[in-house]
């Protein structure tokens, strides 16, 4: 059986879970809102910000290749941004 956690560990648990259904929520808004493959293409950034957590809170070490993979996925990101012409809403027609 599983052992609940501790007292203490109670209100980050709490706060996690909050961010993650803030963050799933807010998802799940923009791909109802926006461009799935300008989403889909800016979801890989994810790899960027987990390499930058890592460094910052865990003190992890990167390696060239991540540097170099993170400046691939920022330049497509920016590249895909750039490229796509923003939608224009069209009126609607009774």
């Amino acid at each position: 059986m599983a052992v609940p956690p501790p007292a203490n560990a109670w209100p980050k648990l709490v706060i996690a879970a909050a961010l993650a259904t803030g963050s799933l929520s807010l998802l799940a808004w923009a791909y109802a809102h926006a461009d799935t493959g300008y989403l889909a293409a800016s979801e890989y950034t994810s790899f960027v910000y987990a390499a930058l957590l890592g460094w910052m809170v865990f003190g992890e070490r990167l390696s060239p290749w991540t540097v170099a993979g993170t400046m691939v996925i920022v330049t497509a990101c920016l590249y895909s941004a750039r490229r796509r012409p923003a939608a224009v809403a069209q009126p609607e027609v009774p």
